[in-house]
Protein backbone atom coordinates (compact mmCIF):
# COMPACT_ATOMS: atom_id res chain seq x y z
CA UNK A 1 0.00 0.00 0.00
CA UNK A 2 2.91 2.28 0.66
CA UNK A 3 3.83 2.55 -3.12
CA UNK A 4 0.70 1.88 -4.48
CA UNK A 5 -1.70 4.99 -3.14
CA UNK A 6 1.32 7.66 -3.92
CA UNK A 7 1.49 6.20 -7.11
CA UNK A 8 -2.45 6.99 -7.10
CA UNK A 9 -2.02 10.28 -6.18
CA UNK A 10 0.92 11.36 -8.62
CA UNK A 11 -1.37 10.58 -11.36
CA UNK A 12 -4.76 12.25 -10.03
CA UNK A 13 -2.08 15.13 -9.70
CA UNK A 14 -0.52 14.90 -13.29
CA UNK A 15 -4.27 15.09 -14.81
CA UNK A 16 -5.02 17.95 -12.74
CA UNK A 17 -2.34 19.94 -14.15
CA UNK A 18 -2.77 18.66 -17.55
CA UNK A 19 -6.56 20.22 -16.95
CA UNK A 20 -5.36 23.47 -15.82
CA UNK A 21 -2.82 23.90 -18.44
CA UNK A 22 -5.44 22.73 -21.00
CA UNK A 23 -7.93 25.51 -19.75
CA UNK A 24 -5.29 28.55 -19.77
CA UNK A 25 -3.92 27.05 -23.48
CA UNK A 26 -7.42 27.50 -24.62
CA UNK A 27 -8.02 30.71 -23.23
CA UNK A 28 -4.95 32.44 -25.26
CA UNK A 29 -6.41 30.78 -28.18
CA UNK A 30 -9.75 31.98 -28.13
CA UNK A 31 -7.82 35.56 -27.43
CA UNK A 32 -6.14 34.92 -30.67
CA UNK A 33 -2.95 34.44 -29.03
CA UNK A 34 -0.56 31.66 -30.65
CA UNK A 35 2.71 32.31 -30.26
CA UNK A 36 5.70 30.57 -28.51
CA UNK A 37 5.87 33.25 -26.13
CA UNK A 38 2.05 33.13 -25.62
CA UNK A 39 1.97 29.06 -25.09
CA UNK A 40 4.72 29.97 -22.41
CA UNK A 41 2.91 32.13 -20.86
CA UNK A 42 -0.18 29.76 -21.00
CA UNK A 43 2.02 26.86 -19.46
CA UNK A 44 3.16 30.01 -16.48
CA UNK A 45 -0.29 30.12 -15.66
CA UNK A 46 -1.61 26.77 -15.82
CA UNK A 47 1.08 25.27 -13.69
CA UNK A 48 2.17 28.17 -11.69
CA UNK A 49 -0.78 30.11 -10.73
CA UNK A 50 -2.83 27.48 -9.84
CA UNK A 51 -0.85 25.37 -6.79
CA UNK A 52 -3.08 26.40 -4.29
CA UNK A 53 -5.68 24.56 -6.05
CA UNK A 54 -3.82 21.38 -6.91
CA UNK A 55 -2.33 21.29 -3.34
CA UNK A 56 -5.40 21.33 -1.66
CA UNK A 57 -6.45 18.42 -4.17
CA UNK A 58 -3.28 16.18 -3.15
CA UNK A 59 -4.03 17.68 0.45
CA UNK A 60 -7.62 15.71 0.41
CA UNK A 61 -6.76 12.79 -1.51
CA UNK A 62 -3.62 12.22 1.49
CA UNK A 63 -6.24 12.97 3.95
CA UNK A 64 -8.48 9.83 2.47
CA UNK A 65 -5.50 7.53 2.00
CA UNK A 66 -4.10 8.11 5.37
CA UNK A 67 -6.06 5.42 7.58
CA UNK A 68 -5.58 3.04 4.99
CA UNK A 69 -1.88 3.86 4.79
CA UNK A 70 -1.30 3.76 8.41
CA UNK A 71 -3.22 0.59 9.44
CA UNK A 72 -1.46 -2.84 9.71
CA UNK A 73 -4.07 -5.42 9.06
CA UNK A 74 -5.06 -7.01 5.52
CA UNK A 75 -8.65 -4.99 5.30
Amino acid sequence: MGFIAPAGVAAEFGVIVLLYLRHAWETMLAEGQTTRADLEDAIGEGAVLRVRQKAMTVAVIFAGLLPIMLSEGAG
